[in-house]
């Protein structure tokens, strides 16, 4: 009688802790799941892009020239130019860095990003104080690639900061972004770095 009571009772005892042991593990499951809710999705990688042109000639182009000479009037202002396929739709955007008398102030230049659709170009963002390099990253967010730009002078520590698409523009102003969009020194594919080989729009 008392090894069977004996028995009984250890039989329990393991039952009693398989039913711990799953509790646990579906309270655990369970706060897996919660924070996987409450975390954003993570920004999609690509490999470098191979659309990516430099093309100081994109100055001659009627539709850029337009669009730089509306931005800034100024003729001193210059132009150094690349295209590359930002959001992989088959046709490359006109990147443009701007620098000069009107382009920029004491934290940097514009960084400019023209959409070119069957109407013409069309302005999705106009980046100011960035300093160069500026970089396309392999991470993608709402279907455009990630930019990067230095930032920094004023007393802030120089760093290079990510500029991610918001489904409309890229940030205005990347000295605002926290210090969690800081990224390498070195990551990414160069677009425009020091010296900048930049030029007026033509006359004509």
């Amino acid at each position: 009688m008392t090894s069977t009571s004996s028995n009984v009772r250890s039989t329990l005892v393991g039952v009693a802790a398989s039913l711990v042991l799953v509790g646990c593990n579906n309270s655990s499951t369970s706060d897996e799941a919660a924070t996987a809710e409450a975390t954003p999705a993570a920004t999609e990688t690509a490999a470098p892009n191979p659309a990516l042109l430099p093309a100081n000639a994109l100055l001659t182009d009627p539709g850029v020239k337009d669009a730089l000479r509306a931005a800034f009037p100024d003729p001193n202002t210059l132009f150094a130019t690349v295209a590359s396929d930002l959001d992989a739709d088959g046709n490359a955007e006109v990147i443009v860095y701007a620098y000069g008398p009107t382009a920029c102030g004491s934290g940097g230049c514009s960084l400019l990003v023209f959409k070119r659709d069957a109407s013409g170009l069309h302005a999705v963002t106009k980046t100011t104080v960035t300093q160069e390099p500026i970089r396309e990253l392999a991470t993608i967010t709402n279907g455009w690639r990630d930019l990067s730009v230095g930032v920094g002078g004023g007393g802030a520590e120089s760093r290079q900061v990510r500029l991610q698409y918001d489904g409309k523009s890229y940030p205005a102003n990347p000295t605002v972004l926290p210090e969690s969009a800081t990224v390498g020194a070195t990551e990414g594919t160069v677009l425009f770095e020091d010296p900048l080989q930049g030029s007026a729009l033509p006359a004509s």
